[in-house]
């Protein structure tokens, strides 16, 4: 039987079928989009947290053990993960 990992991403609204498409293209088995709010470091900001918009994607996917690393990158790239401010991803 077939090892899994859950790949979690929290991303902008918008975001989720983007990433959600390329999963399931390299080989996720299952993908779960949630609609979420976002709360934190928006109000820690105050008035320079204006531009963080609290609408967020959670998205779930499950893969084969022996592609995670290879979709987490592709993940990261796609929803721009890099960039602050754009969301997060976790294994």
């Amino acid at each position: 039987m077939a090892e899994f990992d859950l790949i979690t991403c929290i991303v902008q609204k918008g975001v989720g079928d983007k990433v959600s498409k390329i999963a399931i293209q390299a080989g996720a088995e299952g993908v779960t989009i949630y609609s979420g709010s976002g709360t934190g470091i928006r109000q820690k900001l105050g008035m320079r947290g204006m531009h963080i918009k609290p609408e967020k994607e959670i998205i779930f996917i499950a893969v084969k053990h022996e592609s995670t690393d290879a979709l987490y990158g592709l993940i990261v790239k796609t929803a721009n993960l890099e960039d602050p401010g754009q969301g997060l991803i976790y294994v």
